[in-house]
């Protein structure tokens, strides 16, 4: 197997940021040594501005990204303890909810040092829907409150609603940031512009050096530069997916790097679920909307499968949740495995779990519905204590344009399927009728 062969140490020298700047300023003859200072003095100001702007978004943009995130995950939390009044739930919710408290608190510290009034009054705002959203809870979680009783629903929607006033407060205050790092990158372009003017007037009678080295300095620092202006702009997007292309043994290069595998880790946090490794809940319907229009594009079926574990709860009741947790990781494992690379498998929720397959008939999607249900009844699912689990999977199916008109029907067209493959007994696959 052929390794690469470590480079000299002179050659590490010369292939380092520092070492291409040493070298420019060697090649420089007497009338470019004020380019030369010029141009890394305002190179470094370039980096420090560049430097600057990472620091915004990580210190600045990423606590309200992650206090988005768990605002809306305190929503899953309050609607799991609704519908099942589980002791657990209930104590993940305040577990999580003191958290959120404490980031508030971080934030309204780093605001008012900072002194930003505009952003600190989107904080306090969002704060105090989170307290109202808090007291919602409270009052869902006191005892005498039943599940889907009118009290219990309208307080669950109370605290939705404050939910997502406090998060639409953060949506603000995140534009907001957005807009200031815009502007420091305004200032950095602007600085490089005054590099390359300086370079120009005292370039004189070296004028063809001074274009080698300019253009060397160009494609080794300055386009890098530009493309992780871009990719610091695509992050402050949420555009996870965004990655930067280019390869150098030099820091930057090391910052890119850096960048893509942040990338990696967020993407998978944003688009899989954390319990089984599947596509959530979000990615799978982005996933639908794109495959949908590919599928009018070019005038092909589309497929939905929407699936639900029978009989669940008796598992968690029986054996508790690590049992049924452990159960819903083998079941997105078996799934996974037997679709086709073109399918995409995900998560709805709880034990629903869903199949999207493009370019598939309804007939084909049911030929892959029975193998998956058969497949998944006669593998044996081992829990603790040498127990053995036999789990079964109801199934229904909606097609795309033979049973709705727009692919956002899919889903609930597919539903609507699932629940009848439920009141047929269980353990079967119906297609959607109307």
């Amino acid at each position: 197997m052929n390794r690469r062969q470590p480079q000299p140490r002179k050659w590490k020298v010369i292939a380092s940021l520092r070492g291409q700047i040493l070298l420019v300023v060697i090649l420089q003859t007497i009338p470019l040594l004020a380019l030369a200072g010029a141009s890394y003095y305002l190179f470094q100001k370039t980096t420090d501005s560049v430097q600057a702007m990472w620091v915004e978004v990580f210190e600045r943009m990423m606590p309200i990204i992650h206090l988005n995130e768990e605002l809306h995950r305190l929503s899953l939390w309050l609607n799991d303890y609704h519908l099942s009044r589980d002791t657990q739930s209930r104590e993940a919710f305040w577990a999580l909810a003191s958290v959120v408290d404490k980031r508030y608190s971080r934030l309204e510290a780093k605001w008012t040092r900072n002194d930003y009034p505009d952003h600190l009054g989107h904080i306090d705002a969002s704060r105090r829907h989170w307290v109202a959203a808090k007291t919602f809870a409270r009052e869902l979680m006191a005892n005498g409150l039943y599940a889907h009783s009118p009290e219990s629903d309208m307080l669950k929607v109370r605290f939705v609603h404050q939910i997502e006033r406090a998060t639409t407060r953060l949506e603000h205050l995140h534009r907001q940031v957005h807009a200031a790092i815009n502007t420091q990158r305004y200032q950095v372009m602007t600085k490089g512009r005054k590099m390359q003017y300086v370079a120009v007037t005292l370039v004189g009678v070296a004028l063809v050096v001074s274009l080698a080295i300019v253009l060397f300095f160009v494609k080794r620092v300055l386009k890098p530069l530009q493309l992780v202006e871009a990719g610091a702009r695509e992050f402050g997007r949420k555009n996870f997916r965004h990655r930067i292309d280019f390869s150098t043994d030099n820091e930057l290069g090391q910052l890119a790097k850096a960048f893509n595998s942040m990338a990696d880790r967020l993407e998978r946090v944003a688009t899989r679920d954390g319990l089984t490794g599947v596509f959530n809940k979000q990615e799978i319907l982005r996933v639908l909307r794109l495959e949908g229009e590919r599928a009018v594009r070019h005038g092909s079926p589309l497929c939905f499968m929407m699936m639900d574990l029978d009989h669940f709860k008796s598992i968690n009741d029986r054996f508790g949740h690590p049992a049924g947790d452990a159960v819903l990781r083998q079941v997105a494992r078996c799934l996974s495995q037997q679709v086709r690379g073109i399918d995409y498998v995900g998560r709805f929720g709880g034990e629903e779990f869903c199949v999207l397959l493009p370019r598939t008939t309804a007939a084909e999607a049911r030929v892959i519905a029975e193998r998956l249900r058969q497949r998944l009844a006669d593998q044996p699912f081992p829990i603790d204590e040498g127990a053995v689990l036999r789990v079964t999977l109801s199934i229904g199916i909606a097609m795309f344009p033979d049973d709705v008109r727009d692919s956002q029907s899919l889903v609930k067209a597919a539903d609507q399927a699932l629940y009848a493959a439920k009141n047929a007994g269980r353990n079967r696959v119906m297609l959607y009728s109307r």
